[in-house]
């Protein structure tokens, strides 16, 4: 074979070799992109071409110290990671989970999150409410200033002792002063004489000497060496008889006739705040006119059992009502004393024909 002829066959081949290595390196520039496989990017993480990624700090990583230990930021709260982004972790007993933002961080104790309130930070404490230190004086306010002779003021509170019915004969005394110091009782008017004393001077209670009757009431302080003399203050207490209600049981005004049965039946009522004592009670007729009703006759002792309220019966024999008489006006009475008042009641019945 000639010189020429082996150049041109090598030349040839190179020529091939060379068509051949452009066709691989274009078949792979001009090969399509694989869909299905893709790099996972974290978040908190820059995606970088040809670099090696790694996802930011994970929440709760605390502080490295000098010698490589780490602390956490938050000791109650641990964390795991569930996949790329998310993470869930859980502080004082609640448990949180989701996708990390780039610059998470724990929240910190006592914080709200959405819905979820932590728990106040470790030894922390409420302090109770401050309790009021000042001294209350029962008798109210002292007066302000100074006494001429640069003692303390004071002054008496007395609540009156009212007035009483009998048999309730018996009274406690309740002044009091503004110093705290003890109030001293005088007695006036009819107590000079009997009408009331003490019984109890360490509870102050006084009774009546008699039934009924008033008796004025001095109450005073004479002070100390811190405290001046208050002025005194004087109430009356009174004892008054005891007061009966009477009265005819029933709504109605009107007695129905009925010439088979001519009587029909009241009924008397006597009532007071205390027991009634022992007396006699009578129910008759109202003056001396006409009446389509007999006088009813009826005299009875009620009280003296300890009861507040008396009943009793009051038969009535009624006539035939005419015209110009046609009125049953009946009354209640009721023996009274020093001791006891009232008891008096009327009523005016109208008569009809059943």
């Amino acid at each position: 074979m000639s010189r020429g002829r082996t150049a041109l066959l090598i030349l040839s081949g190179v020529l091939l070799a060379a068509n051949l290595a452009g066709c691989g390196n274009e078949t792979r520039n001009n090969a399509p992109d694989d869909t299905s496989i893709t790099t996972p990017t974290l978040l908190g993480e820059t995606e970088t071409s040809d670099a090696t990624t790694s996802p930011s700090t994970p929440p709760n990583s605390g502080t490295t110290g000098p010698d490589g230990s780490t602390t956490p930021n938050d000791p109650s709260w641990t964390q795991s990671t569930t996949g790329p982004g998310t993470a869930t972790g859980t502080t004082g007993g609640t448990t949180t989970s989701g996708t990390l933002p780039p610059t998470y961080r724990p929240p910190t104790k006592g914080e709200t999150t959405g819905s979820t309130t932590r728990p106040p930070t470790k030894g922390t404490t409420s302090a109770p409410p401050t309790k009021s230190t000042t001294a209350v004086n029962s008798c109210g306010t002292p007066p302000s200033g100074q006494s001429p002779d640069g003692k303390l003021p004071q002054r008496i509170v007395f609540p009156s002792p009212g007035n009483h019915q009998w048999p309730d004969t018996k009274v406690t005394l309740r002044a009091c002063a503004t110093s705290g110091l003890k109030v001293v009782y005088q007695l006036h008017g009819e107590a000079s004489g009997g009408g009331c004393y003490v019984v109890d001077p360490t509870s102050t209670t006084l009774q009546f000497q008699g039934p009924v009757g008033s008796c004025a009431i001095t109450a005073t302080q004479p002070g100390n060496s811190t405290y001046a003399p208050a002025a005194s203050v004087t109430n009356t207490w009174k004892v008054s008889p005891l007061v009966m209600t009477s009265a005819f049981v029933g709504a109605s005004d009107v007695l129905l006739y009925d010439a088979r049965s001519p009587t029909v039946t009241l009924h008397a009522r006597v009532s007071a705040i205390h027991p009634l004592p022992q007396l006699s009670a009578s129910v008759g007729i109202v003056g001396s006119s006409p009446m389509s009703c007999e006088p009813p006759g009826v005299r009875t002792t009620i009280g003296g059992d300890g009861s507040t309220d008396v009943r009793f019966d009051v038969p009535v024999k009624l006539i035939a009502p005419t015209a110009d008489v046609k009125n049953c006006y009946l009354y209640v009475s009721v023996q009274v004393n020093q001791t006891v008042s009232g008891g008096q009641h009327s009523r005016n019945f109208t008569v009809r024909a059943k």
